[in-house]
């Protein structure tokens, strides 16, 4: 299933993602957390996920490197890290990502924070982000789109949803 997670600054929409994800980790074989803005750390300390920053270094790793660390650590929280990625490069870092995402062959949630950074409605919607999203739930990928810009967001993402958690907005 595909969900939205959308609200106002302030409205709890990390809480109430993060609450969502340790709820139903257990119902996936793998949870890939893109975290934007080092939000989601809560399922690193209760022991759901491992942790990475994603620095200089990892901008430069390719899909396949990707999936082995992917393979190797299923339940993970890849924080951004603000100073040396950023926000226009941290679309190509989790499109490269997305790509490895694609070639695993397993039951998984992909949870994209503040995703208006992702997939942006005025650009052109990156082929791997867009597959997460169309494609993705044949494969056995679920995902769960963060943001508090709806207006900003591809609406080819919007339109996959079959979940919506709103709060916020007038």
């Amino acid at each position: 299933m595909n969900q939205l997670f959308a609200a106002q600054s302030g409205f709890g929409k990390s809480y109430h993602s993060q609450a969502w994800m340790e709820a139903n980790a257990d119902a996936y074989e793998a949870l890939i957390i893109l975290d934007y803005c080092a939000e989601y750390r809560g399922l690193v300390k209760h022991g759901l996920a491992d942790h990475w920053i994603v620095g200089d270094v990892e901008t430069r790793i390719g899909p396949s490197d990707w999936r082995d660390v992917l393979e190797a650590n299923p339940y993970i929280v890849l924080e951004r890290h603000k100073q040396q990625v950023p926000t226009s490069d941290w679309q190509d870092v989790v499109t490269t990502i997305a790509q490895a995402i694609r070639s695993l062959d397993r039951d998984q949630l992909v949870v994209v924070d503040e995703a208006h950074f992702v997939a942006p409605q005025q650009a052109k919607l990156p082929e791997p982000i867009k597959e997460l999203a169309t494609t993705g739930r044949g494969a056995g990928t679920s995902s769960m789109w963060i943001t508090q810009r709806l207006s900003e967001m591809d609406n080819t993402i919007l339109t996959q949803c079959q979940a919506r958690m709103l709060g916020g907005f007038e």
